[in-house]
């Protein structure tokens, strides 16, 4: 009876384990074949000239802005009253600012109706709100921002609760499925007869580990704080 309950708790253990590995691996699969699509950023403005417009959006919970996402535009507020931005590689972001800079005689700013996610998620908490070298009003649910230069940094108080969009790549998946396979069966059929082969396959198996391994030397030298704004990507020295 003891050796039967012995039996059944180490099965159902390595059930256990078994099951936790598995769903692991399912998500580590996931993530891989996974895609985030670009966060649409959308408000409408109103005011006067040529202006440089730039959104960003912080990684981390603080007003340091120092691992960010963002797109920048110029705009002529004299032809356009609403805007959107679709922010490329944004995750999870926690803070967002927008830059207004360029400003023609430090003309006030009107914006309104701040939304992420085409809609999904509304900014409409105008109070949240705050401006470095300028000041904000509110009115009739639109924000009047009045720069004190010719820049002016709007931030948000409030830690954002909102994730991208993700898709299924398909296609990504097979490639990833293929790879895995041929590998496997290479690796396999490299073992079992490693001690049968000739020493220039021993010589190829060791050169083909060394290439692989040096593979990583560059990815030890990008530097997260470098930042290009073009590619929105960090870079490596």
């Amino acid at each position: 009876m003891l050796c039967n309950s012995a039996l059944i708790f180490s099965v159902s253990f390595t059930d256990s384990k078994s099951n936790k590995s598995f769903i692991e691996q399912s998500k580590k699969l996931d993530r891989l074949t996974s895609i985030f699509r670009p966060m649409p950023v959308d408000f409408d403005i109103k005011g006067k000239g040529h202006c440089g417009i730039e959104v960003l959006f912080n990684k981390k919970d603080n007003n340091e802005f120092k691992k960010i996402k963002s797109q920048y535009t110029d705009v002529n507020l004299n032809e356009v009253n609403h805007i959107t931005f679709n922010i490329k590689r944004v995750k999870f972001p926690k803070r967002i600012k927008i830059i207004i800079s360029g400003l023609e005689n430090n003309s006030p700013v009107e914006i309104s109706n701040i939304t992420l996610r085409n809609g999904k998620y509304n900014l409409d908490d105008l109070d949240s709100f705050f401006a470095k070298s300028g000041q904000i009003t509110i009115k009739n649910r639109t924000m009047i921002i009045y720069p004190e230069n010719n820049i002016v940094n709007i931030e948000y108080k409030k830690t954002l609760n909102v994730k991208s969009s993700i898709k299924f790549d398909f296609k990504l998946f097979v490639i990833i499925l293929i790879l895995t396979f041929l590998l496997s069966y290479k690796l396999s059929d490299y073992v079992a007869d490693f001690k049968s082969v000739k020493e220039k396959s021993r010589i190829e198996i060791l050169f083909l580990t060394i290439f692989f391994i040096f593979l990583f030397i560059p990815m030890s030298n990008i530097n997260q704080g470098d930042i290009s704004k073009n590619e929105n990507r960090t870079l490596a020295k």
